[in-house]
């Protein structure tokens, strides 16, 4: 069997058309001359359409090897997650781009959902459109995807967003039923996210104590989990908790530690405003500390 007649029968197999097949690869003439015989397609062109057909190259030189689409998927959503994870949000745009094709092919709900939550983060973080990023997450049905990483991270991308916007007390409500929505079974990943914006949300929302307790509850987490997601924020949140009770000893020990995970991550941006944190925090115990020394030489 030829190359075009391989190409013909993977397409139908898919229920694809030439047309569908073409888009964005080549044209549908092109298709069909490949699919008769009257054309041979080059390595570029082979390489498009094994990727458009979801098949290895090999495929078309007789070897029956077939991409699965689920761990297709799977793997983009790894990449995603991952680039999601250090905020790259261009590096996101960019593989939902290339990929979109194989994404409207996407048929399990929790593949569909993913994709549009990502879709609705990006018109938010990337494109600054809350009015459509928040649009498109409410239109999730959480209902249908329970007890899932997924449910908890559409609806912390909806705190995060209200809270960009300045609507703190909604965003808290949206952190509370995320951390409701906890189980077992969530990850690390999802659950330090989560609890960093949700003790940054009661911190917005002037719950001090209750802020530091879950930013404590947060570190305790990923520290038992061997993790480093969101611990040096935490580290960088305790201590700025630590100082407006204005217990400053802990609040710069707390400095120094977000200070090194910051640094083993190589993140400059967080270590530099940290640092300005940790000195005013220096400079405020010191004013205490001679405060106090002054008040026990007037006693004496």
């Amino acid at each position: 069997m030829g190359v075009g007649e391989l190409i013909r029968k993977r397409r139908k197999n898919l229920n694809m058309t030439q047309g569908e097949l073409a888009e964005n690869v080549c044209t549908q003439a092109m298709i069909s001359k490949i699919e008769r015989g009257d054309l041979e397609p080059n390595g570029n062109l082979i390489e498009k359409l094994a990727r458009k057909l979801r098949v290895t190259v090999s495929y078309f030189y007789g070897e029956e090897s077939t991409y699965s689409e689920d761990n297709f998927l799977i793997n983009l959503k790894k990449m995603i997650h991952e680039e999601l994870n250090h905020s790259h949000m261009d590096r996101v745009d960019m593989l939902m781009e290339t990929n979109k094709d194989l994404i409207k092919l996407a048929t399990a709900l929790e593949d569909i959902y993913f994709f549009e939550w990502v879709s609705g983060s990006l018109y938010f973080f990337k494109d600054r459109n809350s009015k459509q990023a928040i649009e498109t997450l409410e239109s999730i049905p959480l209902e249908k995807i329970k007890q899932t990483d997924l449910a908890i991270n559409i609806t912390n991308s909806l705190g995060s967003i209200y809270s960009h916007i300045s609507e703190p007390e909604i965003a808290l409500g949206y952190f509370e039923k995320a951390n409701l929505m906890q189980h077992k079974q969530t990850s690390i990943d999802t659950s330090a996210k989560l609890i960093y914006n949700l003790a940054f949300s009661l911190k917005e929302n002037k719950q001090f104590r209750r802020a530091l307790a879950v930013t404590q509850q947060g570190i305790d987490i990923i520290v038992e989990q061997h993790s480093l997601l969101s611990l040096g924020k935490l580290y960088w949140l305790k201590g700025i908790l630590f100082s407006y009770f204005k217990e400053y000893e802990e609040s710069i020990e707390a400095y120094k530690t977000a200070l090194i995970i910051f640094k083993m991550e190589k993140n400059e941006q967080y270590r530099a405003m940290v640092l300005i944190d940790l000195q005013e925090a220096v400079n405020l115990n010191k004013k205490q500390s001679d405060s106090i020394t002054d008040c026990l030489m007037e006693d004496e």
